[in-house]
């Protein structure tokens, strides 16, 4: 059953459309990993097909689109948006293309041709390889001139220091001295009279022989559609000041874009668990990781300093902090305190719960609560909801350490220092795990 994106019977029951954020980023996760899934089963003949079509019907197109900044009304405007998140999910598309790529490549043991790799038509004649004849010989009343498919036995040189081809047939019959000014490359019409067998392991011998020209043609395919970094600068530029709500919205939509991504590798790598599930985050989590995830965007869109980004992370998690402290804390903020709620929707009543001071881990209900409020367990609270929130998003950074000192720029105990985490025992075993971990962007 199609699931509409906007409304339905789905919607109905409480599940929103894509002019959600959250709702729709959740959604083209799905669609995200079952088209890597779909990628890395592609053959090298199909990766080509994708990406010629790509270049030869779509990046023009796309291209012209997103460099033209003539545009008005809301028509206008949205069909530019439209064709900036294009681009990027074709650079996103095509990464996914590279990796099954150089994969196959691995496998097959080749080796990628050299960048100056001629992958003009000319072609060089080599032994193997099949030919046509035009009528030879020629003026020779003791043979029968022939035209037809051949294949090159050997090549030698005339007393002209000319090539001159020994040539096989089909028949098991030689052609001998033919010079090379009679012989051309054949195409599939000048099969019509060969037989079928020979037309078959001219394909086969085709395919080998254009593997190299047809491997650089889909790595320049990918060289082609790589996303610019200037990108947002040139088209933000483009649009002027006098296009501020434009520039606004193209900016958040490609925050957002790339936060599908971000999340996309955390969850690819098993470093995120099911990023704004209501039964896993509470609301000031869910709004934690979204900051983070803008963060991360607007420093891979813009550029920015890596110390000021992990001052602006430090930030993050300890405003998240403080207030976890004072809806925790302060009992005149009892009405607060479903910020700190989880939801279980499994269950008809949806219901919603808190986190109780307890040795284990205790769920009480958000209902309960507000009737009869209890101690929160506040280290809980900053271990799971603020340091493992804000942890795997930084760990996509390749942060180095700092100048002068040399120490890390970031760490997890630098978190937990930060956002008033006393007793940090819990973060030991963590910590064995990051270790293990590298960082999932390149600079």
């Amino acid at each position: 059953m199609r699931e509409r994106r906007g409304y339905g019977k789905a919607n109905l029951l409480g599940v929103k459309s894509d002019d959600h954020d959250i709702t729709r980023l959740q959604r083209n996760l799905k669609d995200r990993f079952l088209i890597e899934e779909s990628i890395l089963q592609f053959t090298d003949d199909e990766i080509h097909q994708v990406i010629d079509f790509f270049k030869t019907r779509v990046w023009d197109g796309v291209q012209a689109a997103t460099s033209s900044f003539e545009v008005s009304g809301e028509e206008g405007h949205s069909n530019l948006l439209r064709q900036c998140i294009a681009r990027r999910r074709m650079h996103w598309l095509s990464k996914i293309l590279r990796t099954r790529f150089l994969e196959l490549l691995r496998r097959r043991r080749s080796k990628l041709p050299p960048l100056d790799y001629s992958d003009n038509e000319d072609c060089t004649f080599q032994p193997g390889m099949f030919v046509f004849v035009n009528e030879w010989p020629k003026n020779d009343p003791r043979k029968i001139a022939y035209t037809g498919i051949a294949t090159i036995s050997s090549i030698s040189k005339n007393k002209w220091n000319r090539n001159v081809f020994e040539l096989s047939l089909s028949d098991g019959k030689f052609i001998e001295s033919v010079p090379e000014a009679v012989v051309t490359i054949p195409t599939h019409d000048d099969f019509k009279d060969a037989p079928k067998r020979t037309h078959s392991n001219w394909m086969k011998w085709k395919k080998q022989a254009d593997l190299p020209r047809m491997r650089l043609k889909v790595l320049k395919g990918f060289d082609t559609i790589q996303w610019d970094p200037s990108f947002v600068w040139n088209i933000l530029a483009g649009l002027g000041s006098g296009s501020s709500e434009m520039q606004t919205t193209i900016l958040q939509s490609m925050r957002w874009e790339l936060s599908e991504e971000l999340l996309f590798l955390l969850m690819k790598n098993k470093r995120l668990s099911h990023p704004f599930d209501e039964k896993i985050w509470c609301p000031i989590s869910v709004s934690l990781i979204t900051k983070c995830l803008h963060l991360i965007a607007d420093f891979l869109l813009m550029g920015r300093d890596k110390k000021i980004l992990c001052e602006a992370f430090m930030g993050l998690a300890r405003d998240a902090a403080n207030t976890m402290k004072d809806i925790i804390n302060e009992s005149e903020n009892a009405s607060l305190v479903g910020n700190l709620a989880f939801v279980d929707k499994s269950n008809e009543q949806n219901a919603a719960y808190v986190i109780a001071e307890s040795v284990d881990v205790n769920k009480l209900a958000l209902e309960d609560y507000l009737n009869k409020p209890q101690p929160l367990d506040l280290d809980w609270y900053l271990v799971h909801q603020v340091i493992l929130a804000v942890h795997p998003l930084a760990s996509l950074i390749d942060w180095g350490s700092s100048a002068g000192t040399g120490n890390p720029l970031y760490s997890i105990h630098k978190t937990s220092t930060n956002v008033g985490l006393e007793d940090s025992s819990y973060l030991n075993f963590y910590t064995l795990k990051d270790e293990e971990w590298h960082p999932l962007l390149c600079d």
